[in-house]
């Protein structure tokens, strides 16, 4: 079936702009502490965070939507849940697979005892939330440890993942959600050595995009499965190395945006501590991601995909943990970049660092601090406008961009959407004019097709 087609010409590359910021996210009095964000590029036009607070007297799990725009989106607060039990390590993410439809998940621990507790998880669609559902259960092997669940919406489908230990040893479990209701808890992989900080995202296109991929790290070395054909793949070391490897983390993107995935984790393998990466394809050629000279400690790294530019669709933007100022500060690289950006280097402790992207529009880094004496939330911001400038350069020896010069053809009905998730015209068949909007990064969809091709519209 013919789509809507565009005249192949180029367009120029929107670059990113320096760090916005930092903006006061949360200002009780209590701590507010581990934040987690959307991870993967969202289509649409609103992201999420998420983050314990024991503003109450114990922990509770709390949660801020971020609408995409020229400044600070963020919204006000909601709870998702505020049991009289501890509640800690939540995590979130969005179906980001199609637009139009805002759909969220936050899972998290709640903790029965030291030593045994339950996985929860809760839903929205962008303003309050859910009452909790007990999704499995948590055991550790030492008092105060956690699971810290993650998750990915793939399509219709949830998948939560964490880590558990008992006297025989440890393994990891999983849940998913079908779009109508949780499965059964079942095992990951189980080992007799200690397994820590298990995360999942989805795999590459070439291994399969739809197929959740499970990292974790064992013995100083990371490791990963797959889900394929309805059970998980024997698992296998990720570049091993006498060098410690720890804390990884899953690079992954939406659907349509699936050309490429990895894991971003710290390593001592150079004789410092620093992030790499490798890409998902055959997980074996790493690339340091900062810098190597006067660069001091670099740890607890997170990554996303900005797609800021109509030149690199898949360019990785990385943040994570530097003290190379004398105290923990946040910094940044994207994958072009030749040197790393400092986010935040106030004096005080700067932790946990979160990035999240959402469409061609923003990315917000967001972080825990304790610069008023008790820890808060703060967050810095890029902007990204994916707009045709003068120049037409080209990306090798193809166009960096597919650009429109005046028309649009297509054989069926759709609509064509901004950079920021807006319907902004309605398409009909044969020829239509959109000589009239302004020049711009714009995505053509049709009903029942899913996500839609990219055009530019140049002046």
């Amino acid at each position: 079936m013919r789509r809507f087609s565009a005249a192949l010409l180029v367009a120029s590359t929107g670059l990113l702009s320096a760090w916005t910021g930092p903006f006061q996210l949360t200002s009780d009095t209590g701590d507010d502490i581990n934040p987690s964000v959307c991870k993967e590029w969202l289509e649409d036009t609103l992201t999420c965070m998420v983050w314990q607070t024991n503003r109450s007297g114990n922990w509770d799990i709390y949660a801020r939507f971020c609408a995409a725009g020229p400044g600070n989106g963020w919204l006000p607060e909601h709870p998702v849940s505020t049991d009289s039990l501890e509640e800690v390590h939540p995590a979130v993410a969005c179906r980001s697979d199609y637009s139009g439809e805002d759909w969220f998940w936050c899972c998290w621990e709640r903790r029965e005892t030291d030593w045994f507790g339950g996985i929860w998880a809760s839903f929205s669609r962008g303003d309050t939330w859910d009452p909790p559902v007990r999704i499995g259960r948590s055991l550790h092997g030492a008092a105060g440890d956690s699971s810290e669940p993650s998750l990915v919406i793939i399509r219709d489908t949830t998948w939560v993942v964490w880590a558990n230990r008992d006297t025989f040893g440890s393994y990891i479990s999983f849940s998913y959600h079908d779009g109508y209701s949780w499965s059964q808890e079942r095992d990951v992989v189980y080992t007799p050595h200690e397994m820590r900080h298990a995360r999942i995202g989805r795999g590459a296109s070439e291994r399969g995009w739809q197929d959740p991929f499970v990292t974790w790290q064992q013995q100083g070395d990371v490791w990963f499965t797959e889900h394929r054909n309805g059970q998980w793949t024997t698992p296998v070391r990720i570049d091993s190395t006498s060098a410690d490897d720890r804390n990884p983390e899953v690079l992954s993107q939406c659907g349509w945006q699936s050309e490429w995935s990895g894991v971003v984790w710290e390593s001592e393998r150079d004789g410092d501590t620093a992030v790499f990466a490798a890409h998902a394809d055959s997980l074996e050629v790493c690339r340091r991601l900062c810098d190597s000279t006067g660069a001091g400690r670099n740890y607890r790294p997170q990554a996303a995909f900005a797609t800021f530019s109509v030149l690199d669709w898949s360019d990785v933007l990385s943040v994570w943990v530097s003290d190379r100022n004398g105290s923990p500060d946040v910094y940044s690289r994207t994958g072009s970049a030749v040197a790393d950006e400092a986010v935040d280097t106030d004096p005080a402790q700067d932790l946990c660092p979160m990035v999240t992207v959402i469409g061609l529009t923003q990315a917000w880094c967001c972080w825990q601090s304790d610069r008023t004496g008790n820890w808060d939330l703060y967050g810095s911001y890029q902007n990204g406008t994916g707009i045709a400038g003068p120049r037409f350069p080209t990306k090798g020896d193809r166009p960096a961009a597919r650009t429109l010069t005046g028309r649009l053809e297509g054989d069926e009905p759709g609509w064509l959407v901004d950079m920021t998730g807006r319907k902004v015209m309605v398409l009909g068949p044969g020829w239509n004019d959109v000589s009239h909007l302004p020049a711009g990064l714009y995505s053509v969809r049709n009903p029942g097709s899913g996500p839609g091709t990219r055009v530019v519209i140049a002046k």
